[in-house]
């Protein structure tokens, strides 16, 4: 019922604890189309978290479920190696991105397993964020202290969102 997807838009992240997770039964009975999410529990569960930090204010239409629904199937597509996101589709899931991070945290996003398990939750799309971000910093610090050959792999730029850097040009640095 409506309830029970009101109760887990607490505005809090993760899922509310007080609250049991909307099934797709819920969100069928309220006439919400959750499409891939109705069926895969990875893209449920990343919409009942995608929910979780809304408010009940937020989800008053049912069609704002249906777009929240349809963020989750698109990021669980991504991670199977389906098309990108806006930014500001990125931000109504949760997960603030710059311009700059936005393309290496997809290819992060789309190198997670393709069952959409590693990409389930909020808290796991920005601990890849982090990782982005991580490794972001971690050229920076090469860079100035001049020891990007020795300290750094290929893999570490392309999970900063550096794709022409291979085991043959990575010396050039």
């Amino acid at each position: 019922t409506f309830a029970v997807i009101l109760a887990e838009a607490d505005g809090q992240p993760g899922n509310n604890p007080l609250a049991p997770d909307p099934q797709s039964a819920d969100f069928a009975a309220v006439g919400a189309d959750i499409g891939a999410a109705a069926h895969d529990a990875d893209n449920l569960a990343l919409l009942n978290d995608i929910l979780s930090e809304k408010t009940p204010q937020d989800l008053q239409q049912v069609t704002r479920i249906n777009d929240l629904a349809g963020l989750a199937n698109a990021i669980q597509a991504l991670a199977a190696g389906g098309a990108g996101l806006s930014l500001a589709d990125w931000t109504q899931a949760g997960v603030t991105l710059s311009n700059g991070q936005w393309l290496a945290f997809e290819a992060l996003v789309r190198a997670q397993s393709d069952d959409g398990s590693a990409t389930a939750s909020v808290q796991s799309l920005r601990a890849l964020l982090n990782q982005v971000n991580d490794r972001t910093q971690s050229i920076s610090n090469a860079a100035d202290s001049n020891t990007a050959v020795s300290s750094l792999t290929a893999q570490d730029f392309e999970q900063a969102g550096i794709h022409a850097v291979d085991a043959l040009n990575i010396d050039l640095l």
